[in-house]
């Protein structure tokens, strides 16, 4: 079942967009989306971005889509560090590359 808002994909389209399945929609407004993504990523794509959407799959505007990822998962590295070091507000550590990679693990871990 396609949305009046979706757009069908062109035959260009394919090497553009990325395709996700698996997602839970979370909220729709009238400018975008809220989806969870299969690694427990909640991000927003805005609807001029996304087509082919339905229950189960959609594609993304993969620059977009590559962009957001990349935000969220570096949002969610940032919180994590905020809950190992939960006496500090502003994080004043300065993390070397040990750190962040472990950080990064952990978090990977988490997402799978």
């Amino acid at each position: 079942m396609e949305l009046n808002w979706s757009k069908r994909m062109g035959s260009f389209d394919y090497d553009y967009y990325t395709r996700i399945e698996n997602f839970v929609l979370i909220k729709e407004t009238k400018k975008a989306i809220y989806l969870k993504l299969n690694n427990n990523l909640n991000i927003w794509f805005p609807k001029s971005c996304v087509k082919n959407f339905n229950n189960q799959s959609a594609y993304v505007w993969s620059k977009i889509y590559i962009s957001n990822i990349y935000r969220e998962r570096e949002k969610q590295k940032i919180k994590l560090m905020k809950l190992k070091f939960p006496h500090n507000a502003i994080i004043a550590k300065e993390f070397t590359q040990d750190d962040i990679e472990k950080f990064e693990k952990e978090l990977d871990a988490k997402m799978e």
